[in-house]
């Protein structure tokens, strides 16, 4: 008798831990949502959408001249990878967006990255890593607000009249390269 009620008791013990592990596993995705949408302040922030203004961009040049990114130039599309030098997930991408680079050159596609960090970390990050691309450092405050940057990387996809086409939140790998590459106004031979 004694063993039956032992197993009975492992048995219910055994479904309470797995509807709390069931719990759990949906709270941990729920949080992780809230945190993609959660800018540096902790206040929610929903990414940019298609059909947003993006507004000018002061910044300086990575040889230190100012400058502003005003979606007026002979471009068709402006695709800005903003990130942080401190970013393990921008590093792992900035393989792929160097494959960008690459891929854009000659193209109608300005790519700038917009770094968050002022302009002495931002130069020793583009020298240490070698970037093969145009990188600027923000010295616009509302950077973050006014483009509604919830995390690094973002990568954003804006029209010669300033209009937002897509935008990226997290990682370039994958599908989401593929995604980036087939969103810009290049010819690619598949």
């Amino acid at each position: 008798m004694n063993s039956k009620i032992m197993r009975s008791a492992e048995g219910i013990v055994g479904a309470a831990i797995s509807i709390i592990c069931v719990l759990l596993v949906i709270q941990n995705n729920q949080l992780k949502k809230q945190l993609e949408l959660t800018g540096y302040s902790g206040n929610i922030v929903e990414p940019l959408q298609p059909g947003d203004d993006a507004r000018p961009i002061q910044c300086l040049e990575i040889d230190g001249k100012q400058s502003t990114i005003t979606y007026t130039d002979d471009y068709e599309q402006y695709l800005l990878f903003v990130f942080s030098t401190k970013c393990p997930h921008c590093e792992k991408s900035l393989p792929n967006i160097e494959r960008i680079a690459d891929e854009v050159v000659d193209s109608p596609v300005d790519l700038v990255g917009v770094s968050m960090h002022d302009l002495d970390e931002t130069q020793k990050w583009v020298i240490d890593k070698r970037v093969n691309f145009r990188v600027i450092a923000v010295t616009d405050s509302t950077f973050e607000q006014r483009y509604k940057i919830s995390g690094v990387p973002t990568v954003i996809l804006i029209n010669r009249k300033g209009v937002v086409q897509n935008v990226w939140v997290g990682e370039v790998v994958g599908d989401r390269l593929d995604e980036v590459l087939n969103s810009l106004s290049i010819h690619r031979s598949s």
